[in-house]
């Protein structure tokens, strides 16, 4: 009888314990609070972005989190966005995923969190992305820092029928041919006012969309080693530098064989859409500006020229990726969610389909090779190469500066280099990272 008494008493407290554990969650059962069924939000900010396709990806999470949601800010402008970013870290009130941009990541190494191992390694990104994000522009030996859905790198934009009617057939694939070509290409008037230019090259930003990172491709072509290995210091102003340099602002030199494009020719992305210069050099998301601005315009696409001498091909990209902040109270959550969407093929098409460029994504470079509208996006995503910036935009003005120094003979390019890295190396010493 005793027996029986402590056995029902025993069963009554185990029971009455279950339903305690249940009851405040730590065992599963009839609590709708229990952790995994907690409504989870994360929020993510970007620029030009759709809040759709974020709102859809958040199913990829769904399985483990059936009330995983992702509140999306989008930005209309660059602007916009770093002021409201640079508000909401001040106040500690970041969003847990932000859109970076590859030049700027060691700058932001302060604000962005590395994405632990167990949600990506270093082997599992070099497998899923080409060289340069994980190389030169998203991680480091330290550490993942940032996953891109897509890339953009530049190439060679060329007016087919202005090329057909000078009898070239194809456009230059060297530098070499290129300068074979400006002759051939550039119309002059009787008093040497330049009506028709074979390409916009050798101008600042004010005349040359994207001048200061076509000169940093040049530099990079030829050896030009743009920062230390501690990222402390520029280093750009040497032999290799002035070399690409003084190329560039060949273009530009009316007393230069090659000379074709000055500063009073009308920004290249008008000039190229109505047709008054031959060829420009501009970035994937160019072509719809382009096409917006002149939609009978018959234009082809081609990779950037490289020296006839190279070996091997390469070009300079400038994309975007997504990061973790610092001060994300989400962290495992927004990992999980920002490795799983940018590797997921499907996700990756998604994106592409509604807000357009190159995918990032190797297995899907791989199925754009063949593409007549994308090989060439393809092609040289693999052959990309950046380098570490201590602020992209203060680099893009001291390098439009730079050009403007030779193209006005203010000063040489070797005194016009050493310029612009003691400029660059005051934001090392005013930036810390």
């Amino acid at each position: 009888m005793n027996k029986s008494r402590s056995l029902i008493i025993g069963a009554v407290a185990i029971g009455i314990s279950l339903f305690i554990l249940i009851l405040i969650g730590i065992l599963p059962g009839l609590n709708s609070n229990e952790p995994k069924n907690n409504p989870i939000s994360i929020s993510v900010w970007g620029i030009e972005n759709d809040k759709n396709f974020f709102s859809q990806s958040a199913d990829i999470l769904k399985t483990e989190y059936p009330n995983f949601s992702i509140q999306y800010r989008n930005f209309p402008d660059e602007e916009t966005y770093i002021y409201a970013l640079n508000e909401a870290f001040s106040i500690g009130n970041a969003p847990d995923i932000i859109m970076v941009s590859n030049a700027d990541v060691p700058k932001m190494k302060t604000k962005i969190a590395q994405i632990p191992e167990q949600y990506i390694t270093q082997l599992q990104l070099q497998q899923a992305f080409p060289e340069t994000v994980w190389r030169y522009d998203f991680a480091d030996k330290n550490g993942v820092y940032a996953l891109p859905f897509t890339i953009d790198t530049l190439v060679l934009y060329y007016n087919r029928d202005i090329l057909g009617n000078a009898g070239i057939v194809y456009p230059p694939e060297t530098w070499e041919s290129l300068e074979e070509m400006v002759p051939k290409l550039t119309k002059k008037n009787a008093t040497g006012t330049i009506e028709q230019s074979a390409i916009a090259l050798g101008g600042t930003e004010q005349t040359v969309a994207h001048a200061s990172d076509i000169l940093a491709s040049l530099m990079l072509r030829t050896g030009t080693k743009m920062v230390d290995d501690t990222f402390s210091r520029a280093l750009f102003n040497g032999r290799e530098g002035e070399g690409a340099l003084t190329f560039y602002t060949k273009f530009s030199d009316p007393k230069s064989k090659i000379y074709t494009w000055n500063q009073s020719m009308p920004y290249s992305i008008d000039a190229f859409a109505s047709e008054q210069v031959a060829m420009m050099i501009g970035y994937e998301r160019d072509a719809q500006i382009i096409k917006e601005k002149n939609q009978n315009l018959n234009f082809g696409v081609a990779p950037i020229p490289q020296p006839k001498s190279a070996t091997k091909a390469m070009t300079y990209p400038f994309y975007s990726g997504y990061a973790i902040t610092k001060q994300s109270k989400q962290k495992p959550i927004a990992a999980a969610y920002l490795v799983r969407a940018t590797l997921d093929k499907t996700i990756a098409q998604k994106y592409i389909e509604k807000l357009g460029g190159t995918p990032a994504l190797l297995s899907l470079i791989n199925e754009n090779i063949s593409s007549a509208e994308k090989s060439v996006f393809a092609r040289q995503a693999l052959v990309a190469r950046g380098y570490p910036q201590i602020d992209s935009k203060e680099i893009k003005t001291i390098f439009s500066e730079m050009i403007e120094l030779v193209i006005s003979g203010t000063k040489n390019p070797s005194d016009a280099l050493g310029e612009a890295q003691t400029e660059v190396n005051k934001l090392f010493a005013r930036i810390k990272v």
